[in-house]
């Protein structure tokens, strides 16, 4: 069946996005860089949209840091937020840097935006499980108003995520990070130009002696949204790193369930994550030291 929507829209302001949500209804979709929407029509799974919301004309695209964190727009373009200053020039957004560069090639990079790949909700994608790592927390317009909730609470399942009718996601807030904390990302796929069968996403934290106060561990492409590894934090906590930590961590991630794919099945991805986690927290503890010199 060929992809054929009725109405395209491009309203000006948030309230008008909001109006028309609630209008058309479960028949509309926002695009901003239009890279989901492409990839579900082209495989017949967006035979029910009518009704096309364009972010073009709304101001949403910005990239601006303030005393709460790193405010970004949802219809920035991951292009724009690689090149951005506040992200190319504070160390602890490292993390950041290594997942955006993973999104090949650049021509997805220069159309796809924030927003579209937090609220495709997909296991397959990098930017969320890096997102995670450091806290983002998603700001939402609706009807009725704005509110802002965890990342971690936003994404539910496959295509699902919390927005209720009439609502779209507006911004990520990535919080200003701890003193002394360091983060990496890693991602292993078919090629480099695929999507991932597992990324890791890990943000370490620590007091003046080295001891890890803190830590944040998430894996993508092994469960229906980023899987938290609690177990492996809890080894790190309390400790510093060192190759028995480090080899405590990764064992603790134990038999967790992975959602099997053509490319790799649940062993696979099992031992795939135990081998980006160990680097991860390694490079992790090492960016750590520069952060804090910052």
């Amino acid at each position: 069946m060929v992809f054929k929507p009725s109405d395209y829209f491009q309203p000006s302001t948030p309230e008008e996005v909001c109006e028309l949500l609630s209008k058309y209804g479960k028949h509309a979709r926002i695009i901003a860089g239009g890279t989901a929407i492409y990839e579900l029509a082209k495989r017949g799974l967006a035979d029910e949209v009518k009704e096309i919301i364009s972010l073009r004309k709304v101001p949403l695209r910005y990239v601006r840091r303030d005393g709460e964190g790193l405010h970004v727009g949802s219809a920035t373009t991951l292009a724009d937020l690689m090149t951005a200053e506040q992200t190319r020039n504070d160390p602890s957004m490292l993390l950041l840097m290594d997942a955006l560069h993973e999104i090949r090639p650049m021509q997805v990079r220069a159309v796809a935006t924030v927003g579209g790949e937090i609220c495709t909700s997909l296991p397959l994608l990098d930017l969320p499980t890096a997102l995670l790592a450091v806290e983002a927390e998603i700001m939402i317009q609706g009807p009725t108003g704005r509110r802002t909730v965890p990342l971690e609470e936003f994404l539910v399942d496959f295509f699902l995520n919390t927005l209720g009718k009439g609502e779209f996601v507006i911004e990520a807030l990535i919080p200003t990070q701890p003193a002394r904390c360091g983060a990496a990302f890693m991602k292993f796929g078919r090629t480099a130009y695929d999507f991932n069968l597992v990324n890791v996403g890990v943000r370490l934290t620590f007091e003046a002696k080295r001891v890890c106060t803190d830590s944040r561990i998430f894996l993508g492409g092994v469960g229906r949204v980023p899987f938290r590894a609690t177990s492996s934090e809890n080894e790190l906590r309390g400790s510093g790193i060192d190759e028995r930590s480090v080899s405590h961590a990764v064992e603790a991630l134990g038999q967790f369930k992975a959602l099997p794919q053509i490319h790799g099945d649940p062993e696979y991805k099992r031992d795939l994550a135990k081998v980006l986690l160990r680097e991860c927290i390694k490079r992790s503890s090492e960016r750590s030291l520069v952060v804090s010199s910052h």
